[in-house]
């Protein structure tokens, strides 16, 4: 395990450089924007976000992760954050 997450972090600290220069950013394991996790910012994405708008920490449908500034609500920054990255691939 430990050796595991040692190998992980020093992979994200290497390939650093490597994914800015490709134009296209990860959290974590994810792409930015990608909300589904298939590895695209598409119009699933948009969909899902724009129905996730207005739902906040006490709503039951409400997803953390989604909330990309982490502010508590899925808001107009969420959904500009799927837009900005719109078309992005892994």
């Amino acid at each position: 395990m430990k050796k595991t997450l040692c190998f992980a972090i020093i992979s994200v600290l290497l390939l650093s450089p490597v994914m800015a220069r490709e134009q296209w950013q990860r959290v974590g394991y994810r792409l930015e924007g990608d909300i589904n996790h298939d590895c695209v910012v598409d119009e699933l994405d948009w969909q899902t976000i724009l129905y996730m708008y207005g739902k906040g920490r006490g709503d039951k449908e409400y997803k953390g992760w989604m909330d990309s500034n982490k502010d508590g609500i899925i808001d107009i920054w969420d959904i500009g954050w799927v837009g900005l990255h719109y078309g992005s691939t892994c």
